[in-house]
């Protein structure tokens, strides 16, 4: 991509009528949910199993509500924008991380199908989440909720996979354990970093 080619999109991107805008997140600036989905839906016509797959996060920011309640809203933007500068950071950029609702975050991956490798992905996007944030006199030590689809099979569509990961990700959420794959109707589950509320430290 040449130079003119960066400048012309970014200049496109600072139109308000431009209909890129429309496929970003304002506050974040990474791709909104139709940017992702668009996105998903590509990688599946494109990708397939044994040599290729793709691999589907659902993030979510652990009692988020009630920092945001507690802390207000300025501060829980700088969280929301921490945590997504973390994950753009480890997400290559062939891939996609997106800012699918208020706290939730996706990633799409195309990958080689290693379960280890998979695990090792949702370690790392796990700990980004956890490092400790400082945002003026606060520091926060966040936790996330995560839930991982792999289409094994190569025959899932954009929602199903969603619906995967997504249900997935409550199961962890529900059970504390940090990070679920979805496999065998949640029969089986991975732990990673073990989640919990949020924890907030300040100095005065």
């Amino acid at each position: 991509m040449t130079r003119s080619t960066v400048l012309d999109a970014s200049m496109e991107f600072g139109n308000e009528k431009s209909p890129l805008r429309s496929m970003y997140d304002s506050l974040t600036s990474l791709p909104n949910r139709s940017a992702f989905y668009a996105r998903l839906e590509r990688a599946l016509d494109v990708f397939h199993p044994p040599h290729q797959t793709v691999i589907v996060v659902f993030l979510d920011i652990d009692d988020f509500k009630s920092l945001n309640a507690t802390f207000g809203r300025q501060i829980g933007d700088e969280v929301l924008r921490t945590a997504a500068a973390r994950l753009t950071q480890l997400i290559p950029a062939e891939d996609m991380v997106s800012r699918l609702s208020n706290d939730e975050f996706g990633c799409v991956i195309i990958s080689t199908p290693i379960p280890e490798q998979s695990s090792s992905i949702t370690r790392a996007l796990s700990a980004a989440v956890s490092a400790p944030m400082r945002i003026g006199a606060l520091e926060f030590a966040v936790h996330a909720s995560i839930g991982v689809a792999i289409n094994v099979n190569g025959d899932a569509t954009a929602s199903a996979m969603m619906e995967r990961a997504a249900s997935a990700m409550y199961r962890a959420k529900f059970n504390g354990t940090g990070y679920t794959f979805f496999e065998n109707r949640i029969a089986s589950t991975e732990s990673g970093v073990v989640a919990g509320s949020v924890q907030s430290r300040w100095v005065l």
